[in-house]
C-alpha cells in the first residue's frame, strides 16, 4: 500500500481517539453488483480482521459515493451514542474524502446501517452490530483492486 494511504489511515485512527479500524487490503475480482453478492466477501474480510461477527449477519446496505461520503464523515465526526461532535466536521469530511479516494470511480460502498437525516447530519435508525461494542458503524468499500474499511466503535 502506498505511503499516502498509510498516513491517511493513521491520521483517521489518531483524530477519532476511539476504537477505530481503518485499513485497506488488495483484492482481485469484479466489483459486486449488489449487497447480496458482496456479503460473503465483506464477511470474510471482517473475519480476517478479527471482527466478532454474529452468526446472523443478514444485512448490508449499499450507498452511492455521495451518500457514502456524507455517512462516513458523520461516523468520524459524531459519537455514535451521544451524537456530540468529537472531530470537526470539516476534518471528518477531509478524512472521508481521503479514504474514498483510495478506490476507483467504480467502487461500491456498504454499511451495516440504514441511515436518515437527523439533527442536521446523516444518522442511523437501524443497524446490525458486527462487533461487541454498544455502537459500531462504518463503511466497507471495494473496487477491482482493493477492499477497505473505516469502522468506529463507541460505548455509551
Amino acid at each position: 500500500m502506498d505511503r499516502g494511504i498509510e498516513e491517511l489511515l493513521a491520521r483517521i485512527r489518531a483524530v477519532r481517539h476511539e476504537n477505530v479500524t481503518a485499513t485497506i487490503e488488495p483484492r482481485i475480482g469484479p466489483v459486486p453488483a449488489n449487497a447480496k453478492e458482496a456479503a460473503s466477501e465483506i464477511e470474510a474480510f471482517l473475519r480476517r480482521l478479527e471482527f466478532a461477527l454474529p452468526n446472523d449477519v443478514d444485512a448490508w446496505w449499499r450507498l452511492d459515493k455521495p451518500a457514502a461520503r456524507e455517512y462516513l464523515a458523520s461516523v468520524v465526526c459524531y459519537h455514535r451514542a451521544y451524537e456530540d461532535e468529537v472531530v470537526e466536521l470539516a476534518t471528518a469530511k477531509q478524512l472521508a474524502d481521503g479514504f474514498l479516494s483510495a478506490f476507483s470511480g467504480g467502487a461500491v460502498h456498504f454499511t451495516n446501517a440504514e441511515t436518515a437525516e437527523r439533527n442536521g447530519h446523516l444518522s442511523t435508525h437501524h443497524w446490525m452490530r458486527i462487533t461487541n461494542a454498544t455502537f459500531d458503524e462504518g463503511l466497507v468499500a471495494m473496487d477491482e483492486a482493493r477492499i477497505g474499511i473505516l469502522w468506529v466503535e463507541d460505548e455509551d
